[in-house]
């Protein structure tokens, strides 16, 4: 995820079979900006390199990002595999304290162009039960509020990377749970409603509203790009 954010930032500017593709955290229109840093500034070739390495020591984000960049369609298999292995092993009932982690989905979003239909269908069913099995643990849970969010916001994010413009089920729960009348440990709108206030950064210390933030600016990201909408704008 590291990796990625990275690389996002200097290139800032049904199942998924129509959509385009990548299309969650990064566009199609990023890569092609990444590939003309790499080829010309030295700083971007120096991050690509510790990309394609951490792609040989077996990151499937950074082996994603190879097969973008460069094409390699033994990185977008590797990448895959660890996917349909994944959805192979899952088993329900999991402990989400951290979330879900987005590092799947980003790679799924990454790689989708080279998963066969049946491909497609497997991962994003593994992702939606994923997301699926952390609400419900969320919903029969506390926990503080920056924990509580990293839930909401990673299950938002594998939303968002689903079907065509993101699964609205589990969107509209990252986006406006209330947590049985708890909203400061709720989704995005509910957590912001309660947790910003005037004259305070956050409700809290400012480590965790940074915390916060970031999650936020991925979910916000993510929505953009997958299903057009400006959550920046949202009343």
């Amino acid at each position: 995820l590291a990796l990625l954010t990275v690389l996002t930032l200097v290139t800032a500017g049904g199942y998924a079979a129509e959509r385009p593709r990548p299309s969650l955290l990064i566009t199609g229109q990023d890569v092609t900006r990444a590939k003309e840093l790499i080829a010309t500034c030295p700083w971007a070739a120096g991050i690509y390199r510790n990309v394609r390495e951490a792609a040989e020591q077996g990151n499937t984000v950074a082996q994603a990002m190879v097969y973008q960049i460069d094409g390699s369609r033994p990185s977008a298999d590797r990448a895959k595999a660890a996917l349909l292995a994944a959805s192979s092993g899952f088993k329900p009932g999991g402990s989400y304290h951290w979330g879900v982690g987005v590092n799947e989905a980003i790679t799924y979003d990454l790689v989708a162009e080279a998963c066969t239909a049946q491909e497609r269908r497997r991962i994003e069913d593994y992702l939606r039960r994923l997301c699926k099995d952390a609400i419900q643990w969320k919903d029969r849970t506390g926990g503080t509020p920056n924990m509580s969010f990293a839930c909401h916001w990673s299950v938002g994010v594998t939303g968002y990377a689903l079907g065509e413009r993101g699964d609205d089920e589990i969107v509209r729960w990252a986006l406006h749970d209330e947590h049985q009348g708890h909203p400061i440990i709720g989704g995005l709108f509910p957590t912001m409603e309660a947790a910003l206030r005037d004259k305070r950064l956050w409700h809290v210390a400012p480590i965790y509203g940074n915390f916060t933030f970031y999650g936020m600016l991925l979910m916000a990201t993510a929505a953009k790009n997958a299903a057009g909408v400006d959550l920046y704008r949202m009343p």
